[in-house]
């Protein structure tokens, strides 16, 4: 997901009206761009202008479907990046804590960083339901970075307080809960955005490729079947307004979340 972030928090009203006004501008440049070259091309089937993208994407919101696909789509993609979350966080925190389960487990989690998810997607059509495909897609991408950064932030646990812990013998129950999970917990939260953003793109492509029933990935396969230039864009278009969204959820989630939190390594 990328970063879409433009008024920052700590600026004067001043900087961030002219923040947002040199987005504006920049955002105009690059739409008078796109429709200078739709111009030269002129063929709507090759690069359709900003304007019929714009008519295609009213004429599919004006339809309860449009809003029902995006719905589903959401649904599906979000169930799997909190699965792989919970998967990222749970191992993270055990391959911290655990030198033996972590290289273990390291070869598996090498082997699905460099499986491309093209590969894993075809794989899981084979095994799931075509509805189940884009939830797998989306927790397999979103759970390796979260695994990566609970096991950073459970292995930054200064090693003074893990031995005071051996030393007044802590249950692992409370070492968990007042020593490790805080520790991890900045890290945690530095890696949700990205996580999210990984496991959104891989729950679209594996769409796209299972083409399961109301799907955006679906619609945008039927686009490309028909050579429907202007929906495809379309279809796009809603794609990345979502991708905002999302961001922007998570954003404030994770500053709700982590007020007050230690700070997470860059």
């Amino acid at each position: 997901m990328p970063s879409w972030g433009i008024l920052d928090h700590g600026e004067s009203m001043k900087e961030k009206l002219k923040k947002a006004l040199l987005y504006c501008a920049a955002l105009l440049f690059w739409l008078g761009l796109w429709a200078f070259f739709a111009w030269r091309v002129g063929k709507e089937l090759l690069l359709p202008s900003p304007a019929q993208v714009w008519g295609s994407l009213y004429a599919l919101a004006q339809t309860a479907e449009f809003w029902q696909t995006l719905a589903l789509t959401l649904g599906r993609i979000m169930a799997g990046c909190a699965l792989g979350m919970g998967m990222g966080i749970f191992f993270g925190i055990v391959t911290g804590v655990s030198k033996g389960l972590n290289i273990f487990l390291r070869p598996l989690v090498a082997v699905v960083q460099a499986t491309p998810v093209a590969s894993l997607i075809i794989l899981a059509l084979v095994w799931l339901k075509k509805d189940s495909v884009p939830v797998f897609a989306a927790a397999l991408m979103t759970a390796p970075g979260l695994l990566h950064n609970t096991r950073q932030g459970i292995e930054e646990t200064p090693s003074a307080l893990r031995e005071m812990a051996a030393l007044y013998r802590v249950k692992p129950a409370k070492q968990l809960r007042y020593l490790y999970l805080p520790q991890a917990l900045p890290y945690v939260l530095s890696g949700c955005a990205g996580a999210v953003g990984f496991g959104w793109k891989a729950g679209v492509a594996a769409e796209v490729l299972s083409v399961p029933r109301m799907a955006i990935g679906t619609e945008i396969y039927h686009s490309k079947l028909y050579l429907d230039s202007p929906s495809l864009f379309a279809w796009t278009a809603a794609v990345i307004v979502l991708s905002v969204i999302l961001e922007a959820a998570v954003k404030y989630a994770i500053r709700r979340i982590g007020r007050g939190g230690g700070k997470p390594s860059a």
